[in-house]
């Protein structure tokens, strides 16, 4: 009987799933303190600058909500990935 071996395509989506994940928040957090510091009211201010603010807060709702999407996304293909496959469908140990 063919031997179950470690599925290599399993193992990539969860590197590729932790880094995303570290790097991910590292990105969500970038805007952070532009956004704090405009809502202070202390680095610019008048019409063109609340309109930047708004922007910028917008933009960093989107980044936020495009890393969980992938997060999301890479989770789905990780769940719907065998862990183990039989040898006999690896050749130079990825899949045929």
């Amino acid at each position: 009987m063919d031997k179950l071996v470690p599925n290599p395509r399993h193992r990539e989506l969860q590197e590729v799933l932790q880094k995303i994940q570290a790097r991910g928040r590292t990105l969500e957090r970038a805007l952070d303190q532009a956004v704090k510091q405009f809502a202070g009211g202390s680095v610019w201010v008048g019409p063109s600058a609340n309109r930047f603010g708004q922007a910028l807060t917008h933009h960093r709702k989107r980044l936020r909500t495009t890393v969980d999407e992938t997060i999301t996304q890479v989770e789905a293909e990780l769940k719907a990935t065998d862990r183990e496959v039989h040898a006999s469908t690896l050749r130079g140990g990825y899949l045929n």
